[in-house]
């Protein structure tokens, strides 16, 4: 005879063999994981065509399997939608998650048909990535986003504007200032792969190129910004840069009369423009290693002009720069009391060397004449502490550029 606890210990085990038996029959294959999916419904967005409420149910069966990456489904339910824009976008996205390269050149022919359809735009700008070609993701997704402004696909646009154009021009431009112009013309190069008009791009490759002496890329990545001011900016180093100073000052005066560069990058020019006219003795002058007593006049009369209407005193008789072709600027300068010649012996000992004591006393001498401040000079070799040293035997080219500093900033 059974017992109550026998019958319900029956009970259970066959409970138990139910369930096991259900579960076994019910379990298959492990569902495919869920697909991250990152671009719209076909039935969504700005440009949407319209489609009937059966092929709509079929459409919208197909996203949820799309979203479950069933993707024998989705093109069972593309094809049970029927033809149609819609119906095309679903079975291109189910590709997408496949093959991205093949997608891309159906959505191509899908938005060239629908210019308008939002989602599809989108759909292409996410095959195009994953696919590496980079330029036409970021003009899909521009597309996309200008056609439906929602804050998911603006993001997506300015994403990645950042990583293909924004993180690429700041590591181009560290590269520059790193003195590294092939790292930062790659980075350049690179932009304008994937965002041929972009600004700063080309000013980059411009910039870099000047630095390495590729004359026609800087021409050739300035051309499609015109009178663009940092164009004209850049136009103006590289006449500098071959001495084509009245070029220069044109570029430089096409500029904005309120740009901050504009008046100094003109005089710079103009002051080059006339030391290239200047006479032979006088660039001599400019680019001697250590200036003689004769070269230092010529500096200082040539480079202030102003210095020869300024000279009253009795004109010297100076029996040794008869012969030479800068006896004039010599002569101005012992006049303005700039230099001192031997009055006694009447000569001014052209050859010899100007040393620092020499240069020192003549531009103080000539910061007073022209009313202006004279430089504070360092007690040793080397400038510190915002002092100046011209070396022990000043060269021309370090007197010039003192001089021209000195001459050209105005006393407030």
């Amino acid at each position: 005879m059974r017992t109550v606890s026998d019958s319900r210990a029956l009970a259970a085990l066959v409970l138990t063999g139910v369930l096991a038996a259900w579960g076994c029959a019910t379990t298959g294959p492990p569902a495919p994981p869920t697909a991250e999916l990152a671009f719209p419904s076909p039935l969504t967005g700005p440009g949407r065509p319209a489609v009937p409420s059966r092929a709509a149910r079929e459409l919208q069966r197909g996203w949820a399997a799309l979203a479950a990456n069933r993707l024998e489904e989705v093109r069972d339910r593309a094809a049970e939608a029927g033809p149609g824009p819609a119906s095309t976008l679903l079975a291109l996205q189910a590709g997408l998650l496949e093959d991205p390269a093949t997608a891309v050149s159906g959505l191509e022919a899908l938005v060239k048909e629908r210019p308008r359809y939002a989602a599809a735009w989108l759909t292409l700008s996410e095959a195009a990535e994953r696919a590496g070609n980079e330029s036409l993701a970021l003009e899909a997704a521009r597309r996309g986003a200008a056609l439906w402004g929602s804050p998911t696909w603006r993001a997506r646009a300015t994403r990645l504007e950042d990583r293909l154009v924004g993180e690429r021009l700041a590591r181009g431009q560290e590269a520059l200032e790193a003195n590294d112009p092939v790292a930062a013309a790659d980075m350049a190069a690179r932009v304008l792969q994937v965002d041929p008009g972009n600004r700063e791009a080309r000013l980059l490759q411009a910039r870099a190129a000047l630095v390495t002496g590729d004359d026609a890329t800087v021409e050739e990545a300035l051309e499609p910004l015109g009178n663009d001011s940092e164009a004209l900016l850049l136009r103006g180093r590289l006449a500098e840069k071959h001495h084509h100073w009245m070029a220069a000052y044109r570029l430089y005066e096409a500029l904005p009369e309120d740009h901050p560069l504009r008046e100094a990058s003109m005089d710079r020019a103009k002051h080059a423009w006339r030391v290239s006219n200047l006479p032979s003795y006088v660039q001599e002058a400019l680019h001697s290693p250590a200036l003689t007593r004769a070269q230092l006049a010529v500096l200082l009369v040539s480079l202030a002009p102003q210095v020869e209407s300024l000279a009253t005193g009795t004109p010297p008789l100076l029996s040794d720069i008869v012969a030479l072709p800068s006896r004039r600027e010599i002569v101005s300068a012992v006049r303005a009391g700039l230099m001192d010649a031997d009055a006694l012996e009447h000569t001014f000992r052209p050859e010899a060397p100007a040393d620092a004591e020499t240069v020192h006393r003549a531009i103080d001498r000539l910061c007073r004449l022209l009313g202006r401040t004279g430089p504070e000079w360092c007690s040793g070799e080397t400038g510190d502490g915002g002092c100046i040293s011209l070396g022990t035997h000043p060269s021309g080219d370090r007197v010039a550029a003192l001089l021209k500093t000195l001459l050209e900033d105005p006393e407030p």
